[in-house]
C-alpha cells in the first residue's frame, strides 16, 4: 500500500500534473501541438524549472527537510519566488497573444497560489499535491469533461496517497481540494469576459 502511495504521490507531482495539464488544455481546445508544446516549454522554463532548482538548493542546504516541502513554516519561503515565476509568465504569454486557455489557467494558478499562501501562513497546512490536481481536473473539464472527471476522481487517490504517507492530514488535503477547485472554478467563470474564445 505504502508504494502505491508513493507512486501516486510522485506521479501526481505538482510539477508534473500542472505542464501535463497546460499541454492537454491546449491540445484538447484545439490548438496545434507543436504551438502547445512551445508555450508550455516556455511555461516551464519560467515557472516550474527556477521553482525546481530554488527548492533543490535548499533541500541539498539543508533548509527544507525534502523536495514536497512537508514542512509548514518552510512554505513560508516558496511561494514567493513560485508567485513571481507565475506572474512573470503569464504577463509574458499575455504580451505574445498565446491561446486564451493557457492564459487563464496560468492565472487561476496564480490565484489559487495566492490564497493558499495565505491560508498556509494564518490558518493551517494546504495539501498543495491536492490543490493542484484538482484545479488541473477543473481546467480540463473546460475543454473535455471526460478528462476533467477523470482527473477529478484522480484527485481522490492523491488525498488518499497524501494521508497514508502521513504527509497531511484530512483536514489538509480537503481544504487543499477546496482552495485549488474554488479559485480555479472562480477564475475561469469570471475571465470569459476578457477572452473572445470561450475557454
Amino acid at each position: 500500500m505504502r508504494q502505491g502511495a508513493m507512486w501516486l504521490s510522485r506521479a501526481f507531482h505538482p510539477f508534473i500534473v500542472s505542464v501535463v495539464t497546460l499541454w492537454l488544455a491546449m491540445i484538447l481546445g484545439g490548438h496545434w501541438w507543436l504551438e502547445s508544446t512551445l508555450w508550455t516549454l516556455l511555461s516551464f522554463a519560467i515557472v516550474i524549472l527556477p521553482s525546481l532548482i530554488f527548492i533543490l538548493a535548499r533541500v541539498r542546504s539543508g533548509r527544507y527537510q525534502d523536495i514536497d516541502v512537508s514542512i509548514r513554516k518552510d512554505r513560508y519561503t516558496l511561494y514567493a519566488p513560485g508567485g513571481s515565476c507565475l506572474v512573470l509568465t503569464i504577463v509574458l504569454l499575455a504580451f505574445l497573444q498565446t491561446p486564451a486557455i493557457a492564459q487563464r489557467t496560468l492565472q487561476a494558478g496564480f490565484l489559487s497560489v495566492l490564497v493558499g499562501s495565505v491560508f498556509n501562513r494564518f490558518v493551517n497546512k494546504l495539501g498543495l499535491h491536492v490543490l493542484t490536481v484538482a484545479g488541473c481536473a477543473v481546467v480540463l473539464y473546460f475543454v473535455s469533461p471526460l478528462a476533467g472527471i477523470v482527473l477529478g476522481l484522480a484527485s481522490l487517490l492523491v488525498a488518499w496517497s497524501r494521508t497514508h504517507l502521513t504527509r497531511h492530514t484530512v483536514p489538509e488535503v480537503i481544504w487543499g481540494w477546496v482552495v485549488g477547485v474554488g479559485c480555479t472554478l472562480f477564475w475561469l467563470l469570471v475571465s470569459r469576459q476578457f477572452y473572445i474564445t470561450p475557454v
